[in-house]
């Protein structure tokens, strides 16, 4: 298996150019090369190895996984924060001014 971290940057054929070399451009690819297909100068299309792709698919996958266990304990912490005391907590917090909120840090900042 080929390390892609440090993989070199694609080779670019133009549009007309891969579809005239188009067995070239699969030969490369074997050999773990990544091409870049562009269309009036910008790429529109990469031709990877299929080991690249399929760890892609995977990394995208757990990444959905991961989104979907913090947007779980995102929603958990909102409803704990949710309760009548919390809301009060933020409603004193909101009204409070200047000098009881130098006090109250004043006094987090000496207990710590």
């Amino acid at each position: 298996m080929v390390n892609h971290d440090n993989a070199a940057a694609p080779v670019r054929y133009d549009a007309t150019q891969a579809k005239r070399h188009f067995g070239e451009v699969l030969r490369r690819v074997g050999r773990e090369e990544v091409i870049a297909v562009s269309r009036r100068g910008h790429d529109v299309a990469y031709v990877v190895p299929a080991e690249m792709f399929d760890r892609m698919r995977a990394w995208e996958a757990a990444d959905a996984d991961v989104l979907a266990r913090l947007d779980a304990d995102f929603d958990a912490l909102v409803a704990r924060m949710q309760t009548p005391a919390g809301r009060r907590a933020v409603d004193r917090l909101l009204e409070a001014d200047d000098d009881s909120l130098n006090a109250i840090a004043s006094g987090a900042a000496a207990a710590s």
